[in-house]
């Protein structure tokens, strides 16, 4: 695949040394099987017979000529490329830290408004035995709002990603970190949820029968159940953020080449 890309960056170039090879060539085969002169004489000799570099001149002006409007415009359009990619670059990594960003505000924020709901369920079981948890029912409100905003940013910022970013075997690895973060969001959220369910349930049977396990219902408890991110979510999170910084030291590598 390098070599292709070699080929077909260079291959005005390749072209012109094959042309003048041919050419040379042939007036070789010409002069040495056939004893033909013609064009040698024609193009490398006066009329005096004498060898004359006006013909050799020409020919290499010509080639100079080609050569360098290849290579002016090869120059144009490596800079035009480093421009373009530098550019990309930099919104990228402006699109990559905000995504980043919001994705473990999300996973904060499902968590907090979960951590929320069970005290809001708490009070409404028993509000003598834990209290009333002073202004919960506009809190759990302020946090699903909170959520349902973030959640509407993190969907934005990930589309721009999936449309800037293309599907080319040099992205595979930025791709497929990017994935993993929404994945195990979508899971995280759904493991809070089955937590929630359980812990509504429980608590549901504890108020029929009269007998709640102090314990099981602490704040600390009910904390750590939704109120701390998890070490997986934040090891993929960060990995993330180590990919993306490999990547973009790649693209700006290109870059500097004109690619």
């Amino acid at each position: 695949m390098k070599f292709l890309k070699w080929l077909w960056k260079h291959l005005f170039i390749i072209i012109i040394a094959t042309v003048v090879t041919i050419f040379m060539g042939y007036l070789a085969i010409r002069w040495i099987r056939y004893s033909d002169t013609y064009l040698y004489r024609y193009l490398f000799q006066d009329s005096n017979g004498k060898f004359a570099w006006t013909g050799f001149t020409a020919i290499i002006a010509i080639i100079t000529l080609a050569i360098n409007a290849w290579d002016n415009r090869r120059k144009f359009r490596a800079d035009l490329i480093s421009k373009s990619r530098i550019a990309w670059i930099s919104e990228m990594e402006q699109i990559v830290t905000e995504y980043i960003s919001l994705i473990e505000k999300t996973e904060y924020d499902v968590g907090t408004w979960y951590y929320f709901r069970t005290l809001q369920a708490l009070k409404n079981a028993n509000k003598e035995i834990f209290g009333d948890f002073g202004g919960i029912d506009s809190k759990v409100s302020e946090a699903v709002t909170l959520l349902n905003n973030n959640n509407h940013k993190l969907e934005i910022v990930n589309l721009r990603l999936r449309v800037s970013i293309s599907d080319s075997e040099d992205n595979d690895l930025i791709n497929a970190a990017i994935l993993e973060t929404m994945q195990r969001n979508q899971s995280f959220n759904d493991e809070l949820e089955k937590e929630f369910e359980a812990f509504r349930e429980k608590l549901s049977c504890d108020k029929e029968a009269g007998n709640f396990n102090k314990k099981y219902y602490k704040h600390e408890e009910i904390e750590k159940k939704f109120h701390v991110l998890p070490k997986d979510v934040l090891a993929i999170n960060k990995n993330l953020t180590i990919v993306a910084r490999r990547y973009f030291k790649e693209e700006w590598e290109k870059a500097k080449r004109g690619e």
